[in-house]
């Protein structure tokens, strides 16, 4: 079975439980539909937009408020203060500096500084709870030495670093998270840079227990571009970008297989920030 440019699809066997509580929004819904929202930023003037997806329309443009310094990039995408809507993580691509913005749906409410940031040989791969304790993490990953951490945050601060195990295998970089089997805790997915195989590690807590095999996209210049509950059904599913077209691909992953869903083009000058 084919999908589009340079897919080929397997038979998947993955259990995938819907783990999100009734009527809860999912992490990235800014607009607050209960879908994560496909989340842009403009590589020259720094501004936000938004993709509402729907089951049965064409992904719907919603502006962002954005930062007047096109050097604040979001970096991840996460409800930090526990009011049941979607912050925005950004770095500043000079300074290396952190901050929070406190959303109101599409539009800032208030902002943190964090006090702390990793050098720039770390960059953000993913959010989620990845210690179970409730509260979304940051996790960090050093391409160079394949290390993975993990900044556990309480409330809108981190409280504590912690390792993930093991590190990152050789030519693999991890490309988002979300929770693919069912079991309330977030997994990581993850890209060969190589070959274009893809996973999923099947995560407790900091720690690797098993790891799940999707099926391959051997054309490299099909990205993963971002990880989400994007039609509201409880699960995962993985956003994909082709780098040359622009054209755009959602995976929906279910126990029987993969179903593509094709998306509109994204033209080049707007970079895919979240849901990561």
């Amino acid at each position: 079975m084919r999908g589009g440019r340079g897919f080929r699809l397997a038979c998947l066997a993955v259990t995938a439980a819907a783990a999100s509580a009734c009527g809860a929004r999912p992490p990235g819904d800014l607009d607050g539909d209960r879908r994560a929202d496909v989340l842009f930023q403009h590589r020259a003037t720094g501004e936000l937009s938004l993709w509402s997806l729907g089951s049965d329309r064409a992904p719907r443009a919603v502006h962002v408020e954005s930062s007047d310094d096109i050097h604040w990039r979001v970096v991840g995408t996460a409800d930090f203060d526990a009011d049941g809507r979607t912050d925005l993580l950004l770095r500043h691509t000079d300074l290396g500096a952190l901050g929070l913005w406190l959303m109101d749906g599409t539009r800032r409410r208030s902002g943190i500084n964090l006090p702390d940031h990793p050098d720039a040989t770390w960059r953000v791969a993913a959010t989620g709870d990845f210690d179970g304790d409730g509260h979304p993490d940051v996790l960090w990953y050093q391409e160079t030495t394949g290390r993975l951490s993990v900044w556990i945050f309480s409330g809108t601060l981190p409280k504590s670093v912690a390792p993930i195990s093991p590190d990152a295998p050789a030519d693999w970089d991890p490309a988002g998270a979300g929770d693919f089997d069912g079991d309330g805790k977030t997994d990581i997915v993850w890209r060969n840079r190589r070959s274009g195989a893809v996973g999923v590690w099947i995560m407790n807590r900091l720690s690797r227990v098993s790891g799940l095999v999707l099926p391959p996209v051997p054309d490299l210049a099909w990205r993963i571009e971002a990880v989400g509950d994007f039609d509201g059904r409880g699960k995962p599913g993985i956003l994909w970008r082709h780098a040359s077209s622009g054209e755009c691909r959602l995976w929906r992953v279910a126990a029987s297989g993969v179903t593509i869903v094709p998306l509109p083009a994204r033209p080049a000058e707007w970079e895919t920030v979240g849901p990561r």
